[in-house]
């Protein structure tokens, strides 16, 4: 009997998982998640989702745990009324399991291959849980690619709630030192409120910086600001945990970030770049950076270097003129890669070189990103060679080749100027080549070898080829070429091959005696036969340095462009030509000295980006028709000479005169076929990407117009920090200011609005740190952000931000519907009312909860297509300190303080309102007779002489409402922290312990239930 009903039991939960597996298939637009670009194939949704509904169903309906077995099975045991239902991971098939009659009988569940370890948590013992956390890791063999994925369960059955109150606190000891210096994170409350974990120090701070935080408590995240120095230098930090009985896990949403040019102190003296491609639809970029990260086995900053990926969607009639600019796609940044500077060759020494990126699909991956990690001095060299590789720009598999390679007693490779290539080669079946300088030896003639290296699948490797000794030829002799000095690098990969050019001063056997100052091409189409090249110039000459050097394939030729000396240099080759003769080249730009130099050929044109060095500036200089070059140009330079005419963008200009621009730059067409040239500014350590309109028409005259989008930049100060989550996306806005604490944006200050989405840094409306023009009404060209709030709905990101526009602050709406790369900008409300805006949205109501200048609370909805606004009856109140909650009826609830001040001795009263979405008309929440919470006299006992200024207010789905705020008792500088809960005021929480009284002023008080 029970064998029976265990079989039907056995073959109804099959048929329900199938069911399920369909049903997800057809609903998957709608639950849970939606894709941030670049591409769309980073999720494994269809196994993830399986899982997802198969556990977290059960889990729900559960009345408790257990059991759970990490080791060795990774199972987890569940009563679910009078049925123990089991998972477990089942390693030889990497598929999860499922029982039915407690681990007797086992059961594959479809969809759900490939996983590769999984781990169940909970609190101890499991019996009590009430909150399971499931991480598990899948590996696809065919990609090499590792993901991790990982969501948070409740049992739904569980008869106690847990609750996060979290804050900034003073950690006061005496009644006059209410400035502490110290402050504190709370870390959470959970269970019956009053029950409360002790505080955790995070950072120190001055008084003068109010510091800002947010929670939200599905997924356990705090995002706070921490003073790394003295010298009120900031990291935006996210404070995360599984569970919670665990210690914090930390990560770092933007920090200070001084971007790494290259080794030299003099800008343009080295031969560094920085690469911008143009794939489809987007711009593409890698970069190397500095960075103060917390170092947790040390317990301190220390100096780090970190390599970023970034990203740029471009969008059709951008940044044309006449189109609008309610539309913008901002640069998207991530770290990839971090390594502490004191582990790459000492605390001084250390550093990340020659950051290169390709795109094609190769080895698994389709962006391609390789770069050197070493020490400073190119004597001894560079001595690690990584290799990052990624699909979708979100997960990346990042290998030390040198390591990989050679294992621990790798000493063979030291490289410089590595570039990765994709494509077809002759001889080999590879799809990913590298071209790199490998140093051999400090002493001697024959110091460097140009190497090639190659693979399809990052596991297996082509020998090492050192190609400039393989008998390579010249003018039909064999002349092996001997490098003492190597200047710069480039190469590029067509259907003939791979071409190489190279600078160096050394020698060749039988083509010119002694050291001489060479520039050499050279080709490889099969990299088993012997190389052949051409040298400029010829013979014993040697009266050129050339010190920067660039390659492309385009119009027929192999196009080169050189700076040698004071001159610069255009040289060119036919593809077909044997290369037993000379090369075809042409003098341009006398008494200039170019560096930093890069090409690239579309079109009928090839453009040239570089950076001026007796002037300081970045030049963009064009060649018409190979063949018979013309050249063009700004003259002299970009920076010192455009005029921003009236069809720029947000009339900004990206450099000023008196800052050395483009001392790094790389150089693009995007498919918008504009010219995209991103430059380093040595000045203000910002990179940025200058847009120059219409690169292929006839003429080119200094009218024509530039925008910018700074893609990376920061400033030391934090604040308005709001966090939004839905599913497995985590998105984060915050302004970025360069001033101290005030009410309002100081005049000419620098604030901009950012957001961090899933890891990736943006913007919404570019960067106005060159802006030369706050005067008229274009986004993009003034202060914003100084208050802001960010919530996501059904995959959709909204941002309601301040603007300071002549003096007002206006509020404006942003909304992105493509994981936050591009922007419908629109000014919800320009009545100068844009103080402490609170943002709340679902499927049918959008309210923006904000003061005006007279400090009157405002509700700005959107429907039907317009904005509205509205205000409670008693509308002359002073509100400050806003917080609200829409909850699931279309109520929205709001807590506010009649002052700003934080000093307990100031009086001052909360206030608590209803707003009826549905009606568009407030209610009376029955707390007072006028919706206030007034002063309480006589309340458990004590005298509350004030309440606030910092409170937070959540209501759960069965409509019962939280209220949190600070509370003053009379005559006293102690504060306590109020609760009400289920229509009444809870006990006051005030004494940890007596000893150790401690004080809840808690700024940016938050309260969520987890």
């Amino acid at each position: 009997m029970l064998k029976k009903l265990g079989a039907t039991l056995l073959e109804l939960m099959v048929s329900v998982s199938i069911i399920m597996i369909f049903f997800v298939i057809i609903t998957s637009t709608l639950l849970y998640f939606y894709q941030f670009p670049p591409f769309d194939v980073f999720k494994d949704s269809s196994t993830y989702r399986t899982i997802f509904f198969e556990l977290s169903k059960t889990i729900k309906e559960a009345n408790q745990v257990k059991n759970i077995y990490n080791t060795p099975t990774r199972a987890i045991y569940l009563e679910v009324n009078n049925y123990i239902y089991a998972y477990r991971l089942n390693k030889s098939t990497k598929r999860l399991e499922k029982s039915i009659d407690g681990g007797y009988t086992w059961f594959l569940i479809p969809n759900t291959s490939n996983i590769e370890e999984i781990v169940f948590k909970t609190s101890t013992p499991p019996t009590q849980a009430k909150l399971v956390y499931i991480s598990y890791k899948t590996f696809y063999p065919n990609s090499k690619l590792t993901r991790n994925h990982q969501f948070l369960v409740k049992i739904r059955k569980e008869t106690q709630s847990y609750f996060l109150i979290s804050g900034i606190n003073n950690d006061i000891n005496s009644n006059d030192d209410i400035n502490s210096n110290v402050v504190n994170l709370i870390e959470h409350s959970y269970g019956n409120i009053g029950s409360f974990q002790p505080f955790t120090p995070i950072s120190n701070r001055t008084s003068l910086n109010t510091l800002n935080l947010d929670t939200f408590i599905s997924s356990y995240n705090i995002v706070a600001p921490v003073r790394i120095s003295t010298t009120s230098t900031y990291q935006l930090w996210k404070f995360s945990k599984n569970s919670i009985n665990e210690s914090f896990i930390y990560d770092f949403v933007d920090t200070i970030q001084n971007f790494t040019r290259d080794i030299n102190t003099t800008p343009g003296s080295d031969n560094d770049w920085i690469k911008v491609i143009s794939v489809g639809n987007y711009l593409y970029t890698a970069y190397a950076v500095q960075e103060s990260i917390y170092n947790s086995s040390s317990g301190s900053f220390e100096n780090y270097y970190s390599v970023y990926f970034a990203y740029r969607k471009l969008i059709s009639g951008f940044p044309g003129p006449n189109t609008g600019s309610t539309i913008k796609a901002s640069w998207m940044k991530k770290r990839i890669f971090s390594i502490r500077r004191a582990d790459i060759g000492g605390a001084t020494r250390g550093t990340i070189r020659f950051v290169r990126i390709a795109y094609g699909n190769a080895a698994g991956y389709n962006i391609h990103i390789t770069f050197c990690v070493g020490t400073k001095a190119l004597s001894p060299a560079i001595n690690d060679f990584y290799y990052a590789g990624s699909i979708d720009g979100k997960n990346w598999y990042i290998i030390n080749i040198d390591k990989k390679i050679y294992g621990s007693t790798e000493s063979q490779l030291n490289p410089l100027f590595v570039i990765p290539l994709i494509g077809n080669l002759s001889g080999t079946t590879n799809q990913l080549h590298f071209i790199f300088v490998n140093w051999r030896t400090n002493t001697g003639n024959d110091r460097y070898r140009i190497a090639y290296l190659s693979t399809n699948d990052l596991n297996n490797f082509s020998t090492i080829q050192e190609i400039n000794i393989s008998n390579p030829t010249y003018m039909n002799t064999d002349s092996p070429i001997q490098i003492r000095i190597i200047r710069d690098l480039d190469a590029t990969i067509d259907n003939n091959g791979i071409h190489i050019v190279f600078s160096i001063s050394g020698q060749a056997q039988n083509v010119w005696n002694g050291n001489k100052d060479k520039l050499i091409y050279m080709r490889k189409n099969n990299f088993n036969n012997p190389a052949i090249y051409n040298v400029y110039p010829t013979g014993n000459v040697s009266s050129l340095t050339f010190s920067s050097v660039s390659i492309s394939i385009g119009g027929g030729y192999v196009n080169i462009i050189a700076n040698g000396g004071t001159n610069n240099y255009y040289i060119r080759q036919t593809i077909t030509n044997s290369l037993n003769t000379d090369f075809l080249y042409t003098t341009f730009l006398p008494n200039n000295t170019l560096r930093c130099i890069d090409s690239t050929f579309v079109g009928s044109f090839l453009h040239v980006s570089a950076y001026n060095l007796s002037t300081g500036d970045l030049e963009y200089i064009r060649i018409s028709n190979p063949a018979s070059p013309i050249f063009e140009r700004i003259n002299p330079s970009i920076d010192d000479n455009l005029t921003v005419n009236t069809t720029s963008i947000d009339n900004q200009i990206l450099f000023s005169s008196d800052i050395n621009n483009g001392v790094m730059n790389g150089i693009a067409i995007g498919q918008d076929n504009y010219l995209h040239i991103l430059t380093y500014s040595s000045t203000s350590s910002s990179l940025g990407e200058v847009i120059y309109l219409y690169p292929n028409s006839p003429t080119l005259t200094v009218n024509n117009s530039l925008n910018t989008l700074l893609v990376h930049d920061s400033i030391p100060y934090y604040r308005s920090i709001n966090a939004s989550a839905e599913g497995s996306n985590f998105v984060i806005s915050y302004c970025d200011n360069n001033s101290n604490e005030t009410s309002v944006p100081v005049a000419n200050s620098i604030n901009d609005i950012k957001l961090n989405i899933n890891g990736f840094t943006t913007e919404i409306d570019g960067n106005r740190r060159f802006d030369i023009n706050n005067s008229t009404d274009i986004d993009g060209s003034r202060s914003c952000g100084f208050y802001n709030d960010v919530k996501i709905v059904n995959g959709i990101i909204y941002v309601a931000y301040s603007e300071l526009i002549s003096g007002n602050l206006r509020l404006r709406f942003a909304k992105s519907v493509d994981g936050g790369q591009s922007w419908q900008v629109q000014t919800a409300n320009s009545s100068n009312a844009a103080r402490d805006i609170n943002l709340q949205a679902n499927q049918n109501f959008i309210n923006i909860v904000h003061r005006n200048s007279l400090n009157q609370l405002i509700i700005t909805k959107y429907a039907s297509g317009t904005w509205s606004n509205y205000q409670p009856i008693i509308a002359g109140l002073a509100n400050y300190n806003i917080r609200t909650f829409l909850d699931n009826t279309g109520k929205l609830h709001i807590l506010s303080f009649s002052s700003n001040d934080p000093n307990p001795l100031v009086i001052k009263t909360a206030y608590y309102r209803v707003f009826n979405n549905n009606t568009n008309l407030f209610e009376n929440v029955g707390l007072t007779n006028d919706n206030l919470l007034l002063t309480y006299n006589n309340l458990f006992g004590s005298t509350f002489s004030s309440i606030g200024p910092y409170g937070d207010i959540f209501v759960d789905t069965d409509g019962t409402v939280y209220i949190v705020v600070n509370t003053v008792r009379i005559g006293q500088t102690r504060l306590d922290l109020l609760i009400y809960k289920n229509g009444s005021w809870q006990s006051p929480i005030r004494l940890p312990s007596s000893s150790s009284p401690l004080n809840y002023l808690l700024t940016s008080l938050r309260i969520n239930k987890w």
